[in-house]
C-alpha cells in the first residue's frame, strides 16, 4: 500500500499517537487538508475493526458533492489515487461506508442536528469546520 502522506497526514498521525482529543489542520484551498484526514482514516480502518467513525459537514449535500466523492476516489483509486481499499461498500442512500469492519458515517450537522447528539463514534473528523455552527466545536 502506497500513499503520498503530507504533512498534515503526518501531523494527524502524531496527534493520534499522542492521544490528543483534536487536531486543527492549517493551509489554504486544495492544501490537501481533507485528502490527508480521509487517507488517514482509510489506514486507521484498514488497521482496526469494530470501530465507528463519523464524517461530518455543514450540510449533507456539500458532504456528498465533495467528502464522498473524495473517499471513494481514495478507496477505490480514482483521480490519480492508489486504491487503498478497493472492497469497501457504500450504501450512497445511508450515506454510510463498511469498511474493514469499520462502520462510517456521513452527516450534514446542520440537516439533522439530532442525529449527532449521543452518536458514539471512535473518531469524529469535521471538515470546513469553519461553516459549522459553535455548538459541535465545543467540549
Amino acid at each position: 500500500m502506497r500513499i503520498n502522506a503530507t504533512s498534515n497526514y503526518l501531523s494527524i498521525e502524531d496527534a493520534y499517537q499522542q492521544s490528543f482529543r483534536g487536531i486543527v489542520l492549517p493551509g489554504g484551498t486544495r492544501s490537501g487538508k481533507t485528502i490527508s484526514a480521509l487517507q488517514w482514516i482509510v489506514i486507521y480502518c484498514l488497521q482496526n475493526t469494530g470501530k465507528e467513525i463519523a464524517i461530518c459537514r455543514d450540510s449533507l449535500t456539500n458532504l456528498r458533492r465533495t467528502l464522498l466523492k473524495d473517499f471513494e476516489a481514495i478507496c477505490r483509486g480514482y483521480n490519480n489515487y492508489d486504491a487503498l481499499h478497493p472492497q469497501m461498500h457504500m450504501n450512497r442512500s445511508e450515506s454510510t461506508v463498511r469498511l474493514n469492519g469499520n462502520n462510517i458515517s456521513f452527516f450534514g450537522l446542520n440537516d439533522d442536528p439530532m442525529r449527532v447528539y449521543g452518536f458514539a463514534c471512535d473518531v469524529f473528523f469535521i471538515n470546513e469546520a469553519i461553516n459549522v455552527p459553535r455548538i459541535y466545536l465545543t467540549n
